[in-house]
């Protein structure tokens, strides 16, 4: 028994525990070279993401604005987030996939936009798992706004935004509710994802390698308990 629990703790020494690093660990709007589509208020708008770890605290979101009536305004944003039901196939970033609980969300907070505008929500911590919902919420019955680089950016850092659309609706997300609202018709007959940046501390994937030795030290444990 005594050299069972030596093998396994030799094995654990191997295995390396995911760190969460402080980071920018998905990127679109970086990258985002032109726009397409508009957002009049009050609106919700967003897209589902699938991180390339297992986890995020979030503490900042970043999207920018263009085409501002008037020209220079003042303006609230709040951002949401939410879990995310998997589509009938059973998997995510398919497009019909809908919306969870809420799991957290940033304060209201004020900014003075203009035209190229980049708003930056921050000073909120919100931990989401590797499928969720991010949502801004634009309140304000005097700014209309439009292009926010919806889909013109050339790569993508640390996930995978949904495949189809993302969100866009006048009315609240309701858990259960679908996705797919940012498919229109009419002077933007789009269906695009927004361009965003998320900052915070993710959780990577543990590594093939501490999963092997995990393995290896199980093993061992039961071979011995045999012999013995």
């Amino acid at each position: 028994m005594r050299i069972s629990c030596l093998i396994v703790l030799a094995a654990s020494a191997f295995v390396v525990t995911p760190i969460a690093h402080s980071q920018i660990f998905y990127d679109s709007l970086s990258s985002a070279t032109g726009s397409q589509g508009f957002v009049n208020s009050p609106i919700y708008f967003g897209d589902a993401l699938t991180l390339s770890g297992t986890s995020a605290e979030i503490n900042s979101l970043a999207f920018r604005v263009d085409g501002i009536s008037p020209s220079t305004a003042t303006g609230s944003f709040q951002a949401f987030f939410y879990n995310i039901n998997a589509g009938t196939d059973g998997v995510y970033q398919t497009g019909d996939e809908t919306f969870g609980s809420l799991i957290g969300s940033s304060s209201s907070q004020s900014f003075s936009v203009s035209n190229g505008s980049t708003i930056t929500l921050s000073g909120f911590s919100v931990t989401v798992p590797k499928n969720f919902l991010w949502i801004v919420y634009n309140p304000n019955l005097s700014l209309l706004i439009s292009d926010l680089n919806s889909s013109a950016y050339s790569s993508v850092t640390g996930g995978s935004s949904a495949v189809t659309s993302g969100y866009w609706s006048s009315t609240a997300p309701a858990n259960g509710g679908s996705l797919k609202m940012l498919s229109f018709t009419g002077t933007h007959p789009y269906a695009s994802d927004f361009a965003v940046q998320l900052s915070g501390s993710m959780v990577p994937e543990p590594s093939a390698g501490s999963l092997l030795v995990l393995g290896a030290g199980v093993l061992a444990v039961i071979r011995r308990r045999k012999k013995d």
